[in-house]
């Protein structure tokens, strides 16, 4: 029968501070790895915003120097502005004032229009134009006035040339 001896504690030491020794490195390794998660997580966040500012400021700089190298000119830009309201366009229209009636929603000057020339004047070249063919002239402020305090790009706006 063989009798085991119970380990001496010299050598049992040695064991012990290498397990403590790997315990705290397995823990600093799981707070880096948090940190790394948390800061993977920001710049995941930030770069959109960033990317995006860069490539519009790039973008626009190209165009202005291939504008200024070709001199040819541009295609124009448009911004939004405040249009009529349908009670402006009421008492510019009166009653009996006429039967068709082309309504610009989006375009230069949104309103009413008799011809369709005038109303394609207002949405040429505008982005995102909308015009629609009324045959009254309640239809036609029925339909500006449905569309006018729709949300941006789904209602009335007026865009023009800057």
């Amino acid at each position: 029968m063989t009798t085991t001896q119970p380990p001496s504690s010299a050598a049992s030491a040695a064991p012990l501070s290498e397990l403590q020794e790997l315990v705290a490195l397995v823990s600093r390794l799981s707070t880096a790895t948090t940190e790394v998660m948390r800061l993977s997580v920001e710049v995941q966040a930030r770069l959109p915003l960033v990317v995006g500012i860069e490539v519009a400021g790039a973008r626009a700089a190209a165009l202005a120097q291939a504008a200024a190298a070709a001199e040819v000119d541009t295609d124009p830009v448009f911004k939004r502005q405040i249009a009529q309201t349908p009670a402006d366009l009421e008492r510019t229209h009166p009653p009996g004032s006429g039967e068709t009636w082309y309504v610009v929603i989006r375009g230069r000057e949104p309103g009413m229009y008799q011809s369709a020339k005038d109303a394609n004047e207002q949405c040429n070249g505008v982005p995102f134009q909308h015009m629609a063919k009324k045959t009254s002239r309640v239809e036609a402020l029925s339909y500006y006035r449905d569309h006018y305090n729709l949300p941006a790009g789904e209602g009335v706006e007026k865009w023009v040339e800057v």
